[in-house]
């Protein structure tokens, strides 16, 4: 995943990828765990599907998404 992301972008890769690891609800999964990185609730990603993420916020929702890949 690349710098500048925003969030409908990041999440559409969220979902792609854990589909492909056949996580149940990927979409779902993937809102949940941006929606803990970056401290927000669901209508803040729904509001604002532009906003851009910072380097930091997307390291650390690869990784959330990484390990949920591998079911933790």
């Amino acid at each position: 995943m690349k710098n500048g992301q925003t969030v409908a972008e990041i999440l559409r890769w969220a979902r792609e990828y854990l589909s492909r690891l056949d996580v149940p609800e990927p979409y779902l999964e993937g809102e949940y765990l941006l929606m803990h990185v970056l401290g927000c609730q669901k209508k803040e990603l729904l509001i604002h599907p532009e906003r851009i993420l910072t380097s930091d916020e997307i390291k650390r929702f690869n990784e959330a998404i990484e390990r949920r890949g591998r079911r933790e």
